[in-house]
């Protein structure tokens, strides 16, 4: 089980009418709880904490309802039981209609 919230600050810059481009930079509060079971054992491990994330993207608007965007992010130094931090990406696509 897993959740976060970003909390982020996002500047963008037009590179046309109907082209711009955008990065962001702020926290992401997150908390997971594993567990898993076999036959032999059973092992849990849980984290939490609150840590950087940033990341860059794109939007383009086809026309004047539909939209596509594509976006890179990145969550910092995300550690499970006191483990090794580890860096997690995130690449998204999505979409959009305005009405």
């Amino acid at each position: 089980d897993a959740n976060g919230f970003l909390f982020s600050v996002v500047g963008s810059l037009p590179v046309s009418e109907t082209f711009s481009v955008f990065g962001q930079i702020g926290a992401f509060v997150w908390n997971v709880d594993a567990s898993a079971t076999t036959s032999l054992a059973s092992v849990s491990a849980s984290g939490d904490g609150t840590d950087l994330a940033f990341g860059l993207g794109a939007n383009w608007k086809i026309n004047k309802s539909i939209g596509l965007r594509a976006e890179w992010e990145r969550f910092q130094n995300l550690s499970v039981d006191g483990g090794p931090e580890s860096d997690v990406d995130l690449l998204s696509l999505g979409a959009s209609y305005r009405f």
